[in-house]
């Protein structure tokens, strides 16, 4: 499911779905509340579109 919204938030990017994800796996290691990742891969995503 979270993989799943990584992938969306992606867009079709290759480079943003890889930094997503890695930061997805980050957060399981760091043991983050799963509730939060939706809310945190979305301001995730959004940093990175203004880096873009």
């Amino acid at each position: 499911m979270d993989n799943d919204l990584a992938k969306g938030l992606a867009e079709g990017n290759a480079e943003k779905h890889s930094f997503l994800q890695q930061e997805l796996d980050q957060m399981r290691l760091n043991k983050v509340n799963r509730k939060e990742y939706p809310a945190r891969l979305n301001e995730l995503a959004n940093q990175f579109d203004q880096k873009q």
